[in-house]
């Protein structure tokens, strides 16, 4: 026996829910497509990690991986996450990205060093759930950062009139 219909539209209890939260919250609906593109970006940088470190050092293959998977998230995230088309502020955003890429290159090579004063002969895969976690927590500061920045014009907040413009008060 099945329980009653979905109004048309309306979905499951789950669907409902995420609709009803992401009216109140916006920037929430777009939560999904950032982990999407930050898995195929973490993919290319684990398979980028992976390559560089058969003949690099853990640090410079962690800097190389970092910094083109970077571009590649950034750019991918200005027009899929955040809807931002054209080239009006792309440098602003770069710039960001940059930001960026310091502070993960900042936590996840620091998490390295950690990694190598706490268990110096610790093997690949520790290295990379190491890497894994560290790339959480730049992820969390990456998102944070481009919702600040990238948004489309329509959803930006209208300045606030100013005293004596505009037939103000």
């Amino acid at each position: 026996m099945t329980g009653p219909a979905a109004p048309a539209g309306g979905g499951g209890a789950p669907l409902r829910w995420w609709r009803r939260a992401t009216s109140r919250i916006p920037w929430l609906r777009r939560v999904p497509v950032f982990l999407v593109v930050g898995a195929t970006s973490s993919a290319a940088y684990v398979l980028l990690y992976l390559a560089l470190r058969a003949g690099l050092d853990p640090q410079p293959a962690n800097a190389v991986a970092l910094v083109s998977s970077t571009l590649y998230g950034t750019a991918v995230h200005r027009r899929f996450t955040f809807d931002v088309r054209g080239r009006e502020r792309i440098l602003a955003h770069q710039g960001l990205g940059l930001v960026v890429l310091g502070a993960g290159l900042a936590i996840t090579s620091g998490s390295l060093w950690l990694l190598a004063r706490l268990e110096p002969d610790a093997g690949r895969v520790t290295e990379l759930l190491v890497l894994g976690a560290a790339n959480g927590l730049a992820g969390a500061v990456r998102f944070g950062s481009f919702l600040a920045v990238m948004r489309p014009e329509e959803v930006r907040l209208p300045a606030r009139p100013r005293a004596g413009v505009g037939g103000g008060f």
